[in-house]
């Protein structure tokens, strides 16, 4: 099944933006995503967001069940959300990008819950997947990371983080830019909407650390004001970019 996954899963900037979609299923409103290739001693991904979490039951029942998406019951978030999730790729793109998997959560009253997945226990030969363990833990001090000070402003008690090591595949500065290419989808052309921001932070490609703008301004045919005054009438204006 996993082997499956991986070919199924055509890059690792494709796995990481099913993992960023994930937490805008989960009612994000930021999600971090830090790669860490370059360094012989860290080596990383993390995807860290603010969204409502998952319990022990959610990661038995859903997360840890390949195949398992909420969205074929549901087809929005409780925030009124589209949900953008595929098929519960989830779990198979964070094998995708390394062969081991720490994730941390904390869901609204319920205690963080801490797990480690080493993906090569589930290859072993003659063993099904109930009789492969995965080292758990729950209580306060496993708690997701916070959120850096410059973005403070969402901090929240819910939210999950991924860290995954024994990556499987270098990562280029070209690679990079698709990735915040591919994340711009998930971001609104406008700011003052608030719903949702992708930050992405790399030691391949530093110059372009920072949030992902969405690419709809730039490639625009025109540019569009519209007001309505008191009495209901429309003003409005078009130009070119």
């Amino acid at each position: 099944m996993l082997t499956w996954g991986r070919e199924s899963i055509r890059s690792p900037s494709t796995a990481i933006v099913e993992l960023v979609k994930n937490s805008y299923d989960a009612g994000a409103s930021v999600a971090i995503v830090q790669i860490f290739s370059k360094s012989s001693d860290r080596r990383e991904i993390r995807v860290l967001d603010n969204g409502e979490g998952m319990n022990e039951r959610d990661i038995d029942d859903s997360w840890l069940c390949l195949g398992y998406s909420a969205k074929r019951r549901e087809r929005k978030t409780k925030a009124g959300r589209r949900k953008t999730g595929e098929k519960g790729v989830g779990r198979i793109s964070a094998d995708r990008l390394g062969a081991s998997l720490e994730l941390r959560s904390k869901k609204s009253r319920s205690p963080a819950i801490w797990l480690r997945v080493d993906w090569s226990m589930f290859e072993t030969s003659g063993k099904t997947l109930g009789e492969i363990d995965v080292a758990w833990s729950s209580g306060a001090d496993i708690a997701p990371s916070p959120l850096p000070d410059s973005l403070r402003q969402h901090q929240r008690s819910t939210g999950s983080e991924l860290i995954i090591t024994a990556l499987r595949d270098p990562w280029s500065e070209s690679e990079i830019a698709e990735l915040r290419r591919e994340l711009s989808a998930l971001t609104s052309p406008f700011v003052d909407l608030g719903g949702f921001e992708v930050h992405v932070i790399s030691d391949v490609s530093p110059g372009e650390n920072g949030p992902v703008a969405s690419p709809f301004h730039h490639s625009a045919v025109v540019d569009g004001e519209f007001s309505i005054d008191d009495g209901g009438g429309i003003k409005w204006s078009l130009t070119s970019p």
